[in-house]
């Protein structure tokens, strides 16, 4: 027997970056550290990214190093209370110079605000451009850390990452091939490989925070408004995990995917979560958004807490010409066109007639498309409507999982949103008018005949 075939040894391989034996948080956090600051030097596309978000110039070019653990002085007289970052990268470009200050965290830990601010104030002191600080949670609309910190010293500039974020970087590297080092590319793997394994204890699935299971009890009973004071944390961690959402799709996809937000709610992200918040007390239901380049329409996420269901719908722009039923056929002619289109698909269309829905199940509607011309009272459709909107609505169960967080629940969520991707939303494209043809030009041939047929006449 060829022991190399042997599945068991695959276990056994090398790895760049071991997760075996990490017995504490202190110590994965050391591990992560080193880990991605060995990255940030060796894979110079990766250090780029990173690098250039926390304000650093000229990196094409020029001398990167990075440090860990090292002691700075912050003037007190006990040296051993002075801080010390978990890392530091130095970068070097002819006279430019580029410092910054790395804090990391990992699994569930959260940024110290005194620590940080210590660390902004000694970067300060020491001349020291950037503090970087890394950690499960999402950075802020801006890229600002999740934390409450001293914003009056602007020589500093502060800057966040989540690990979803890093990972997702290093994944879309990876699958667009855009690293051309084949030894680097190596590594990048092995990084990713890494930072993904459990054992290393770094990233932690995105969950629902620790008031999750008491919205849950609220919401069953009826009195979701006696638990106000809570929705704040919940939307808070809802919308981190609408970014966590983008992130993955943007490594997988290689495009730009986004939560969708009004320019509005960018100025001032308070009115995006009263909003939503507004929202969750009225109708029971956590809202969001993603924008995926080259669909048809932003995908909408709709979590009704009391139901425990999610829901996934699209809305679809329907042709601006053609009969009644050649605008309907264009969306039913799509969405037939794969076996994996889920067959509970609720598909609405809205008419140019007041309040005039109609709708049915795709496998139904596969079948026999006259639901789709009748309301649910047996009311026909005039046959001078038109569609105004068609709407695609998915549906699906969860259940709550053990523990506080909703760890469990998001996942299922996240796993349904991939599917619905896949199976409803590549299938759409948006409606493409035929170029009109220009009207016939006579040529002067084409005069003669006529006249001379007119005299034969």
């Amino acid at each position: 027997m060829d022991f190399l075939n042997d599945v068991k040894l695959s276990k056994h391989e090398t790895r760049l970056f071991p997760s075996d034996f990490i017995r504490s948080e202190s110590e994965a956090e050391m591990r992560a550290t080193a880990s991605l600051l060995a990255m940030v030097r060796a894979v110079s596309e990766f250090g780029r990214e990173a690098i250039h978000r926390a304000g650093a110039r000229h990196l094409m070019r020029g001398e990167l190093r990075c440090y860990t653990e090292y002691t700075l002085d912050d003037g007190t007289p006990d040296k051993s209370k002075w801080p010390r970052p978990d890392g530091i990268i130095y970068f070097k470009s002819g006279k430019y110079e580029w410092k910054a200050l790395v804090e990391v965290k990992v699994g569930n830990n959260s940024l110290d605000v005194e620590q940080i601010n210590r660390y902004i104030y000694v970067a300060r002191t020491h001349g020291i451009d950037a503090v970087i600080t890394i950690s499960n949670h999402a950075a802020q609309q801006n890229g600002s850390p999740p934390i409450d910190y001293n914003r009056r010293i602007r020589s500093v500039k502060v800057c966040h990452f989540s690990w979803e974020h890093l990972l997702s970087v290093a994944q879309m590297l990876a699958s667009t091939k855009a690293v051309k080092d084949k030894d680097q590319q190596w590594m990048l793997d092995e990084w990713i490989r890494y930072v993904t394994d459990p054992d290393s204890k770094i990233i932690n699935p995105p969950d629902l925070g620790i008031n999750w299971n008491d919205i849950l009890k609220a919401a069953s009973a009826g009195n979701l408004k006696t638990c106000a004071a809570k929705l704040d944390d919940i939307i808070s961690h809802w919308f981190g995990f609408l970014r966590i959402v983008a992130l993955r799709f943007s490594a997988e996809l290689a495009l730009d995917v986004k939560p969708r937000i009004t320019p509005k709610e960018k100025k001032d992200p308070c009115i995006r979560i009263d909003r939503i918040k507004n929202i969750l007390l009225d109708q029971g239901t956590l809202l969001g958004e993603v924008r995926i380049p080259r669909t048809v329409n932003d995908i909408q996420l709709i979590l009704d807490i009391s139901k425990k269901e999610i829901s996934y719908q699209l809305e679809v722009y329907p042709p601006g010409e053609g009969r009644q039923s050649t605008r309907v056929n264009w969306l039913l002619r799509q969405l037939k066109a794969s076996d994996n289109t889920p067959n509970d698909l609720l598909v609405q269309v809205k008419w140019n007639r007041r309040r005039l829905i109609t709708w049915d199940y795709l496998e139904k509607v596969k079948k026999n498309v006259k639901p789709l011309y009748f309301t649910k009272e047996g009311v026909a459709v005039p046959k001078e409507a038109m569609p105004s909107l068609f709407i695609l609505n998915l549906k699906r169960s969860f259940r709550p999982g053990r523990g506080r967080s909703g760890a469990n629940d998001l996942q299922n969520v996240f796993k349904y949103l991939e599917s619905f991707y896949q199976n409803v939303v590549v299938l759409l494209k948006p409606y493409e008018a035929s170029p009109k043809k220009l009207p016939q030009i006579k040529t002067e041939e084409d005069k003669t005949d006529s006249i001379n047929e007119g005299l034969k006449s």
